[in-house]
């Protein structure tokens, strides 16, 4: 007799039986882009110019997941562990973007360190603030440091909501705190996530006067070049 799995969370919605589930097969493969359906072979980008596409598609992966969470609390306490690190994901990612967005519009060199401290980062992204004339960090900073240094001082390292131990010899637990308030936790987020979003549309502004500003000087050297060449 087959019997039918049912996920409370689920209300009552039927899991797959055993014998609906496929095993694996000799040439199965993960990444692959042969769907015949041309939509659902997503393309992959990287590289200096994808921090935008990065750091914005964590938040969006933490607002989805946020979702669910609202819609089906008996998930919580699994589901907040991927939560939150997709929030400092997004934080890291963010202002090594508007670091490097920054450093391009002043025409200075892509630099910013390997470290995944908040408060580092934010270090640096002060410095390239400076690098670029008319162009001044949004008020209330003060109080997204004091919010940085916080998540800091609970996940240092970026490592804390993903391993349960830490990599000490002794294996300790990764986390010291014992629970968290989510619907709070997104609240602020959302706040930091307004405040780092109006940070990127400005810098992406002065990145935008950079890229045409190179424009044109090719554009001119481009037409030197040609001018040089004619017999006339």
């Amino acid at each position: 007799m087959d019997y039918e799995f049912t996920d409370a969370a689920y209300e009552g919605t039927p899991l797959k039986s055993m014998d609906e589930l496929k095993a694996l097969e000799n040439g199965d493969k993960l990444f692959t882009n042969s769907n015949p359906d041309f939509r659902k072979n997503i393309p992959i980008k990287s590289g200096k110019d994808a921090f935008f596409l990065f750091s914005d598609s964590y938040k969006t992966a933490a607002e989805g997941v946020f979702d669910r969470l609202n819609v089906d609390r008996y998930y919580a306490s699994t589901l907040c562990y991927p939560y939150i690190f997709l929030n400092r994901q997004f934080l890291e990612l963010r202002l090594k973007e508007l670091i490097v967005g920054l450093q391009f519009a002043a025409g200075e060199e892509y630099d910013f360190p390997n470290s995944h401290g908040l408060t580092v980062l934010w270090s640096e992204f002060e410095k390239a603030s400076k690098l670029v004339t008319d162009y001044s960090i949004e008020n209330g900073f003060e109080d997204v440091i004091r919010l940085l240094k916080e998540f800091d001082s609970v996940d240092p390292k970026s490592y804390s909501f993903r391993y349960p131990v830490d990599t000490s010899k002794e294996r300790k637990p990764s986390l010291s705190i014992g629970s968290i308030d989510l619907d709070h936790f997104n609240s602020t987020m959302k706040k930091l996530y307004h405040f780092f979003d109006t940070e990127s549309y400005h810098v992406s502004y002065f990145v935008e006067m950079r890229e045409e500003y190179m424009s044109e000087m090719e554009s001119m050297l481009y037409q030197d070049l040609v001018a040089s060449y004619r017999p006339y």
